[in-house]
């Protein structure tokens, strides 16, 4: 084996990229952004901002995926509504949309026993470290998952796991114990770490927060990939993010069962469109492997997963192949 040849191929193929890929989260951010929202007492679950498809701000215009009217939180998070978010992020400040996303995890190692990439934060001090002019309307991108985020898989399957615990964070890790050579006697148990922790102000944060990944799960899945029929909800968010040297990645997010969470999840294809339909497979390979039930697996196309168990007490990391153009 070439292995020179294989570690200065095209592509990186030997890079973990659950682990070591950053990526922009594009709007699966936007969770994190109605979460701060809520907490923070800017909004409650019934307030609404006007989208009407474009947003006049600062001299210059931002649009929206639609022309949504008056939008509370759980519908901006179905439909993705960015002027929703745009409107958030001026009450919300950077500061707090950074505070926020550090408590989720993000701009940090999670800890991981093999170790994986930090990322970085979009604000003011990484534009000054990238040598980028920070301007007021960055705020507005940063919200919605753009401007200069860099986040891994992991970091963002964590951070569906923070939003199925209601606000606790745990450090996802590989082993769950060490059992002695003829796996008799277990020797260590791995037990569950508490990362950080946001406290809800009231019960109905990420209630708001849930309902609208519930809701996001039957956006326009056609039969063979709908969530609506495996007997349980979902919750998911998608995002589409722009990025510098290809047209958009296609990232997602989400937990299940999401009344009762098992399992935490986040993939992204790089350079393409509708990973959203990778998640049906996730959840039936989760249910095959660990629970043991014989349920077919659709083969769905090359991806970058990684599912998190919601109790903090496992972690499985699994990078099936990432298509890259």
């Amino acid at each position: 084996m070439d292995y020179e040849a294989i570690l200065n191929a095209e592509n990186t193929p030997l890079v973990n990229r659950a682990t070591d890929g950053l990526y922009r989260p594009g709007s699966t951010f936007k969770t994190i952004t109605a979460t701060a929202g809520l907490n923070e007492q800017i909004i409650t679950g019934n307030s609404t901002y006007f989208c009407g498809h474009t947003y006049h701000f600062k001299d210059h215009d931002y649009n929206c995926t639609g022309s949504h009217g008056d939008i509370a939180v759980t519908q901006a998070l179905r439909v993705s509504c960015n002027i929703f978010f745009y409107k958030l992020s001026e009450e919300l400040t950077i500061d707090r949309i950074s505070e926020y996303a550090t408590k989720f995890g993000l701009g940090q190692s999670t800890g991981l026993e093999t170790g994986d990439a930090a990322g970085h934060l979009s604000n003011q001090e990484t534009f000054a470290e990238l040598g980028a002019d920070w301007t007021v309307g960055q705020v507005l991108q940063s919200a919605i998952g753009q401007g200069e985020w860099a986040v891994t898989p992991l970091q963002m399957a964590n951070v569906a796991c923070t939003i199925a615990n209601n606000g606790t964070r745990y450090e996802p890790h590989l082993v769950d114990s060490i059992w002695d050579y003829s796996h008799t006697t277990k020797l260590e148990q791995k037990e569950p770490v508490v990362a950080d922790q946001i406290t809800p102000v009231n019960d109905d944060v990420f209630q708001y927060v849930e309902n609208g990944m519930i809701a996001a799960s039957t956006n326009n899945f056609p039969t063979r990939y709908s969530l609506s029929d495996l007997g349980f909800d979902v919750a998911v968010k998608t995002g589409t993010p722009q990025v510098s040297n290809r047209v958009q990645d296609s990232f997602f997010i989400g937990y299940a069962p999401a009344d009762d969470p098992e399992i935490a999840f986040a993939g992204v294809i790089e350079g393409g469109e509708y990973s959203k339909y990778m998640i049906r497979s996730i959840i039936q390979a989760y249910e095959k492997t660990v629970r043991g039930e014989q349920v077919s697996v659709d083969a769905v196309g090359a991806q970058t997963t990684v599912s998190t168990d919601t109790t903090g007490t496992e972690t499985t990391t699994s990078t099936t192949s990432t298509t890259t153009h």
